[in-house]
């Protein structure tokens, strides 16, 4: 290996996740992290710009972190350089948020410095490979279609999507592709890599109906490592842990973030077919589930899309706002609230002054989308209304007032 830099000052573009990080997707690729672009060419393949199944791969992790995109990227942070795939951060950046890559940063012991020492600057080679960060979206076995979502991540999304005639890209992934997860290669070979792991994020599909998980984390305490980890859940709140209580006792921390969009019948339409009144159930059972565990805490992660921004200061005066972080939809596009004409767009903004969120809606809503029309908006949602006999502008009244002039369907 390579030890030495050839001159220069350090990268200002250095984040950890390209030497101590593996990302996997519901169906079966990876990436250099959830944030990363992967219409870019990433890790093994040349095919589309994604990389090939973890099948493929025979679950091989110095082949994967090895591939030609990840030694690149590495090369290029190490060098002053800004790698085209992490374009979401740079953006992020720039509009005055936190991005991932400095959240990261900010979190993990990796170094510049030791990245340097165990990198060959010549090829971005690293040759002992120990993750620090798994990220694990557990295939696309789930039982909800939220509105929000697709057949990539929703196995129950499949049918609908056709019905709708919706980007066909997303149901031309064979099934089998979506099922690695129930493989125990999958599990078994990872473990050899876990010696210094710190964090696991555990999402889904619905990450708590896939059994094997549990055995693996029962690995982890057998190795001596589930004292240093902390998991992160994303699960949909309608789904109980009470089986996996006793595994969880023993890690570090365990961080349930449940995903909950709006209130009442407005998150029945975006989290369909879910109910309200179990929602709430299983929330109050992991709630007290953290107060019995000093190691476990419950929040919520609440997607903001077009259909819930009018309506935040309602959910988190319900929820309280010590326990609420939220993720922007980007994709679908057509969900995006960027896309938003600036005139609603301020009537947000303005209504939200004051409010702890306040800063966050507004840096996002900065966001220049004027390409986009909320017309593809309105042509999904009034074709899916019919499907499943529900109704936005009944169940979103005072928004679909502000943005009805829109809808082709009115005119």
């Amino acid at each position: 290996m390579n030890q030495q830099r050839s001159g220069g000052m350090a990268s200002k573009t250095f984040c950890p996740l390209p030497w101590k990080h593996l990302a996997t997707h519901p169906h079966g690729r990876l990436s250099l992290c959830c944030e990363a672009d992967t219409r870019m060419k990433t890790a093994m393949s040349s095919d589309a710009g994604w990389m090939r199944t973890l099948q493929n791969t025979d679950y091989d992790y110095d082949k994967i972190m090895n591939s030609e995109s990840f030694r690149n990227v590495r090369k290029q942070m190490l060098q002053g350089e800004y790698p085209q795939e992490c374009k979401r951060c740079w953006d992020s950046e720039k509009a005055g948020n936190k991005s991932k890559r400095i959240l990261e940063s900010s979190r993990h012991n990796f170094t510049e410095e030791q990245a340097i020492q165990c990198t060959d600057i010549t090829d971005g080679r690293i040759n002992n490979v120990s993750f620090e960060f798994i990220e694990l979206r557990l295939g696309n076995h789930c039982n909800l279609i939220c509105r929000t979502c697709n057949p990539i991540s929703s196995s129950r999304w499949k049918k609908e999507w056709e019905q709708l005639n919706l980007e066909q890209g997303y149901n031309a992934i064979p099934q089998k592709d979506m099922d690695w997860p129930l493989d125990q290669d999958f599990w078994d070979s990872m473990l050899p890599h876990v010696d210094e792991l710190r964090f696991l994020y555990i999402n889904g599909g619905e990450p708590l109906l896939i059994d094997k998980h549990g055995n693996f984390l029962k690995e982890l305490i057998k190795l001596d490592v589930a004292k240093n980890v902390t998991i992160t859940y994303s699960t949909n709140s309608t789904v109980s842990g009470k089986e996996y209580e006793e595994i969880w006792k023993h890690f570090k921390h365990v961080d349930i973030m449940l995903s909950i969009d709006c209130l009442g019948e407005r998150n029945q339409y975006m989290r369909y077919p879910s109910k309200w009144e179990n929602t709430v159930k299983q929330y109050e059972w992991f709630q007290e589930l953290s107060s019995r565990h000093d190691n476990m805490i419950t929040t919520i992660c609440q997607t903001v899309s077009i259909l819930n921004i009018w309506y935040l200061k309602e959910f988190y005066d319900f929820f309280g706002h010590n326990h609420i972080s939220c993720n922007f939809v980007t994709n679908p596009m057509y969900y995006d609230p960027a896309i938003l004409p600036q005139d609603i767009k301020d009537k947000i903004i303005n209504k939200y002054k004051g409010e702890k969120f306040y800063d966050t809606i507004k840096n996002y809503l900065s966001i220049d989308n004027r390409d986009r029309t909320l017309e593809q908006f309105f042509d999904v949602t009034n074709r899916q209304d019919v499907l499943r006999k529900e109704s936005y502008k009944e169940t979103f009244p005072e928004f679909y007032e502000m943005i009805k002039e829109y809808d082709r369907k009115i005119r």
